[in-house]
């Protein structure tokens, strides 16, 4: 049986547009991003929802390691244009993500390329069961 859909807060009180499914369970965080325009070097097109199968990755400022994320909630935006997002952190607990602390500024990237820049606003906790 599927559990109602159920809207996490950010700890400001702000609800978050949500995806009814186990997305919500995994581990997260709250990211301010802003996408870079195609002529800064970004994407021609900017991700929209619904979530789930943008899979970019983030680099730490001044880091090297690239770490797998999912974006699974937040609106609809344009280049240029800063928001907030909860990426699920995919690769957890297998790859360390505890770098990723509250005003940790980071890169998101396709590859090499560099897509988007934001920070991270708060870790958020998995639901309990």
């Amino acid at each position: 049986m599927e559990l109602p859909c159920e809207k996490p807060r950010t700890s400001d009180g702000d609800k978050l547009a949500t995806r009814c499914d186990s997305e919500r369970d995994e581990p997260s965080i709250l990211a301010e991003v802003t996408f870079l325009s195609a002529s800064e070097g970004g994407r021609l097109s900017i991700p929209e929802p619904p979530w789930g199968a943008y899979m970019p990755h983030l680099v730490i400022e001044g880091g090297i390691e690239y770490l797998g994320v999912r974006f699974v909630e937040g609106p609809r935006v344009a280049a240029g244009e800063a928001a907030r997002f909860r990426l699920v952190l995919m690769y957890h607990p297998r790859v360390d993500y505890s770098a990723l602390t509250s005003g940790t500024p980071f890169t998101v990237r396709e590859g090499a390329k560099t897509v988007a820049r934001g920070r991270v606003l708060e870790s958020l906790s998995t639901r309990s069961a």
